[in-house]
């Protein structure tokens, strides 16, 4: 099932290299394969509000 989620979706977002390998292993395509990688080490930076 898992296989066949990845295959058939327009975009895949994974959130550590590891995941983003095997996603990328299964699926083939870089351009459907993204990467967000979140650290408790990196700064929070919050938006700021534009009028």
């Amino acid at each position: 099932m898992e296989d066949a989620c990845l295959h058939t979706s327009d975009a895949t977002i994974t959130i550590c290299p590891s995941l983003y390998n095997y996603a990328l292993g299964i699926i083939g395509d870089k351009q459907k394969v993204f990467l967000i990688e979140n650290s408790i080490f990196d700064e929070v930076k919050v938006a700021q509000k534009t009028t």
